[in-house]
């Protein structure tokens, strides 16, 4: 039974990394760990007698602040999604997100930008929109900024986990590469774990990040009529609040 299990579970992966890696935009790095990490993860838990992912429902993150962003698709408002961003786990890399989801750094926010990238079943991805001097940062996937002033930071930690819908996790182009591109996303995407820096969880706000994982998109994975985030802003989190990464 475990064998057909099986089976069944590796021709939906299949399917799903032809699709998640039909895209030129998503780095050439990690397109070849989607199907082996996927074929370990499915061996490992067919042959667990624990339930799946019984760690992670026990883990409880502290959320040191909140992002909150209205989006609007085709100029029609979809609603707002409300991030609890892990300062206490990941500093650095909140820090850099809250910036730009906040105040900005040098004119450069989150506020006007677009989900360039949408892949149903998978996730919905954000970045900036433009650098000093008038240059735009590509929205495809591949332009990068950072809060220290550089194209990129490191990899903070790999603590937390994909575990579920609606984990805000760092895009990057490999090792080290972090800057102003992220996901949220849609399922749970375990190949991911040890790749990419997860810092929040989406606590309010599902039904949009939904709406938008369903809008018609392009060949190359780009929403037709622009999904915008036209208001964005920061809130620190003054009393205990802690959130379950399942």
């Amino acid at each position: 039974m475990k064998s057909i299990l099986l089976c069944l579970c590796l021709f939906v992966v299949v399917a799903n990394a032809k699709q998640i890696t039909s895209s030129k935009n998503w780095p050439a790095q990690i397109r070849n760990r989607y199907l082996r990490a996927l074929k370990i993860s499915l061996k490992n838990r067919l042959n667990s007698k624990l339930p799946l992912n019984e760690q992670q429902r026990e883990t409880k993150v502290d959320v040191t602040h909140k992002v909150y962003f209205d989006v609007s698709s085709g100029g029609k408002p979809l609603g707002t999604i409300v991030i609890g961003l892990f300062g206490k786990v990941v500093p650095k890399t909140v820090s850099n997100f809250a910036t730009f989801a906040g105040e900005g750094y040098k004119s450069m926010k989150f506020e006007g930008t677009k989900f360039h990238r949408v892949i149903k079943d998978f996730m919905i991805q954000g970045s900036l929109s433009s650098l000093p001097g008038g240059d735009i940062v590509a929205q495809d996937g591949t332009g990068s900024i950072s809060i220290n002033g550089d194209k990129y930071f490191d990899d903070e930690n790999f603590v937390l986990k994909h575990t579920g819908p609606g984990i805000l996790s760092m895009a990057n182009a490999g090792k080290n590469t972090n800057g102003c591109q992220f996901f949220i996303t849609t399922v749970a995407t375990p190949w991911l774990d040890g790749h990419h820096v997860v810092f929040g969880k989406v606590l309010q706000g599902m039904d949009v990040v939904n709406t938008i994982e369903n809008v018609k998109t392009t060949p190359e994975d780009k929403p037709v009529n622009d999904v915008v985030i036209t208001r964005s802003f920061v809130e620190e989190v003054k009393e205990k609040l802690q959130v379950k990464m399942d």
